[in-house]
């Protein structure tokens, strides 16, 4: 399955992102809705969105609607451990050789 960060052209990358992370979780309101519904990644994210996803809003679905769908559905999300994650996003972390910001 691919990410979101591999779709083309999608809706909410011309959108302020912080709209798509709502207090409470599950608050959406009318402009989240109508973005997502017109995104034609929408099944793909929102299936991301259950399998990997805690937080935010996923293809349309709030954290209470993706809780709801996953108890039915039997989905347990998928998390990585924080050394693959810090790996993946900070690769020189793992470099012998890396100094971090050290002026010596």
């Amino acid at each position: 399955m691919r990410g979101p960060q591999s779709f083309e052209n999608p809706l909410c990358a011309q959108t302020d992102p912080e709209i798509f992370f709502p207090e409470g979780g599950h608050n959406l309101g009318k402009q989240i809705k109508a973005i997502c519904g017109s995104c034609e990644h929408q099944v793909e994210c929102a299936e991301w969105g259950l399998k990997h996803e805690r937080h935010g809003v996923w293809g349309g679905l709030s954290e209470y609607e993706r809780r709801t769908i996953r108890r039915r559905r039997n989905i347990i999300v998928e998390t990585i451990p924080v050394e693959v994650f810090l790996a993946k996003t900070f690769p020189r972390l793992g470099d012998s050789n890396y100094q971090g910001n050290s002026t010596t």
